[in-house]
């Protein structure tokens, strides 16, 4: 299913990522996002938090490792979205970006 991430048979310790789009279809509508994985902590997503703005698409990195050996056919994981406005107009924004300042 498009809404489905398929990792696979995965050795304990061995880290494994998945690449995929994130995307805003509204046309006037900025979205905040943020991944809920505080009952996983063998999943992540880069940027895990972040904005979304009207018609735009993010490339979402999501890591498992399991610590420990486990069996599981799906891992139900919850994005919460909620609009947006920028008083000052609008601007692009998650947690993978970085600011340098150089001295």
């Amino acid at each position: 299913a498009a809404d489905e991430l398929k990792f696979g048979a995965l050795p304990v310790g061995v880290q494994k990522q998945l690449t995929f789009s994130f995307s805003n279809n509204s046309t006037n509508t900025i979205y905040r996002f943020e991944w809920d994985t505080e009952e996983l902590p063998e999943i992540s997503f880069s940027p895990s938090v972040g904005h979304l703005q009207p018609g735009a698409s993010k490339e979402i990195v999501a890591t498992i490792m399991a610590t420990a050996p486990m069996s599981r056919d799906a891992l139900p994981v919850a994005v919460k979205v909620w609009p947006i406005s920028y008083p000052d107009g609008s601007k692009d924004w998650d947690d993978s970006m970085k600011d340098i300042e150089w001295v």
